[in-house]
C-alpha cells in the first residue's frame, strides 16, 4: 500500500483478489476508487478529450472497443459527453447546453431542442405502463399545485381512454367506443358513437368558410343554449339547405322563405302527422 499525509490506504493493492483500491482498502472490483476521478488533457482543439472505453473480446485485445463514454472539448470552460455503443459509433450526445441528442448530432427546433431523436426510418417513443395504470406526458410551468399539470396527455389502461388537459383540468376525452367528449367525462349517447359537449353556458359547433369570415357574425352553428333551446343558425346571407338521398329537398333562403321540392306533381311537398303511423294532412 501507499500512504498519503491523511490516508493510510491512498493506493492499495489487494493481491489475493487482483484488485486495486484508491483511497480504499477493500476494493470490490479490479479498480475501486473512493472519491472523484478527474480526467484532463492539455489540448486546445475542438472535440479533443478523454474517454472510458469498454471492450469484451475473445482471442486478445486490439485498439477497437465496443462502447465508450467520451468527454470532449468545446472550449476552455465547456465540453460535451458522447456515448458510443455497437462499436465505435456515436449513439447519444449530451451537449454543452444540456440538450440530449439520440441518433444525431444536430438539435431540433429552438422550441423543441431539449431532446432530439433521429433515425433513418420511423421514429418514436414508447411509454409502457402497467395494465391498470396510466401513461402520461405533463406540461408544467411551476413546481407545485396545478402549475405542475397545466397541460396533460394521458392514456388510462384500466378504462381505455385518452384524455387531454388544458389550463389545469380535463377538456377532451376519447373513449375506446370511440366517443369524443368535450368538457365532460360522461358520454350519455343512446347508441353508436358520437361527439358530446357540455357546458353550463350551453354548447355549439361552428363551421365557417374562411373566405366569408370567421368572426362571431360568420358561419353556421348548431347550438344548445344555457336554457336547453336548440338552434340551427346560419349567420351568413345565404340559404340553409336540407337534403336526402344526395338530393336537395328543402331550403330556407336568406329572407326566411321556405322552399320544398317534390319529385312530381302528385307527390305532396309537405306531410304532417301526430303519431308514428298515421298521416293527417299534406300539401
Amino acid at each position: 500500500r501507499i500512504e498519503s499525509d491523511s490516508q493510510t490506504h491512498m493506493f492499495f493493492v489487494d493481491a489475493g483478489n487482483n484488485r486495486i483500491g484508491v483511497n480504499m482498502d477493500t476494493p470490490l472490483e479490479t479498480l475501486h476508487a473512493k472519491g472523484s476521478l478527474y480526467l484532463t488533457l492539455n489540448g486546445s482543439n475542438a472535440n479533443e478529450g478523454n474517454a472510458l472505453k469498454f471492450q469484451t473480446k475473445t482471442g486478445g485485445f486490439d485498439t477497437n472497443y465496443g462502447a465508450a463514454i467520451h468527454g470532449l472539448r468545446v472550449g476552455d470552460a465547456s465540453s460535451y459527453l458522447r456515448f458510443d455503443t455497437g462499436g465505435q459509433s456515436e449513439k447519444m450526445r449530451l451537449d454543452s447546453s444540456g440538450r440530449l441528442l439520440l441518433g444525431t448530432t444536430t438539435e431540433g427546433h429552438t422550441n423543441g431542442d431539449d431532446l432530439t431523436i433521429a433515425t433513418s426510418g420511423g421514429t418514436g417513443i414508447t411509454l409502457r405502463s402497467g395494465t391498470s395504470d396510466v401513461g402520461s406526458i405533463f406540461f408544467s410551468d411551476g413546481t407545485s399545485g396545478d402549475a405542475e399539470y397545466q397541460g396533460l396527455v394521458q392514456y388510462d389502461h384500466a378504462s381505455s381512454y385518452m384524455r387531454f388537459y388544458a389550463g389545469g383540468s380535463e377538456k377532451v376525452r376519447i373513449t375506446s367506443h370511440p366517443n369524443l367528449m368535450i368538457n365532460t367525462t360522461t358520454a350519455a349517447i343512446t347508441s353508436g358513437i358520437g361527439i358530446m359537449m357540455a357546458h353550463a353556458d350551453g354548447s355549439r359547433i361552428k363551421l365557417c368558410d374562411s373566405d366569408l369570415g370567421v368572426d362571431s357574425a360568420s358561419g353556421y352553428e348548431m347550438i344548445v343554449s344555457n336554457n336547453g333551446t336548440a338552434y340551427l343558425w346560419n349567420r351568413e346571407n345565404t340559404p340553409l339547405l336540407f337534403g336526402t338521398n344526395n338530393t336537395e329537398r328543402c331550403q330556407i333562403d336568406a329572407n326566411g322563405t321556405l322552399f320544398s321540392s317534390s319529385p312530381d306533381d302528385t307527390t305532396p311537398n309537405i306531410k304532417w302527422r301526430s303519431d308514428d303511423t298515421n298521416w293527417f294532412g299534406s300539401l
